[in-house]
């Protein structure tokens, strides 16, 4: 349910969701996986960040993941990050150098192109 497996039409806004979580990206990317399990629950994102720096991409950045319920063209149209933050703490570095990449390699205006989402996600 995690993983459609559909493409993506063309990359316009990279999407990053931040949430307080002392997991590293590989747990909290097991999390996920457990998430296909659940018939009712719809949740992926291209890429991990971990407060140490760890980056993790799970799902092609070819393929749509399924970040955004309330607006779901937007899945089909973004690169999702999920960034967790322990205590505060942002792995600033490895966040700026995936953005870096990402708004490169797409031709993205990183003032205009990236969203930074407000989740309550834990």
């Amino acid at each position: 349910m995690t993983r459609r497996k559909e493409k993506v039409e063309r990359v316009e806004k990279i999407i990053i969701y931040k949430i307080e979580s002392s997991k590293t990206a590989l747990e909290y990317r097991l999390y996920i996986e457990g998430l296909k399990r659940q018939d009712d629950i719809y949740f992926s994102v291209h890429y991990i960040i971990d407060s140490k720096g760890e980056i993790i991409n799970i799902i092609p950045e070819k393929e749509v993941s399924i970040h955004d319920g309330e607006n779901i063209n937007i899945n089909y149209l973004t690169i999702s990050i999920l960034i967790l933050e322990n205590n505060g703490n942002i792995n600033t570095y490895a966040v700026n150098k995936l953005l870096e990449k990402l708004v490169k390699k797409y031709k993205l205006n990183i003032d205009k192109d990236v969203i930074i989402k407000d989740t309550k996600l834990k």
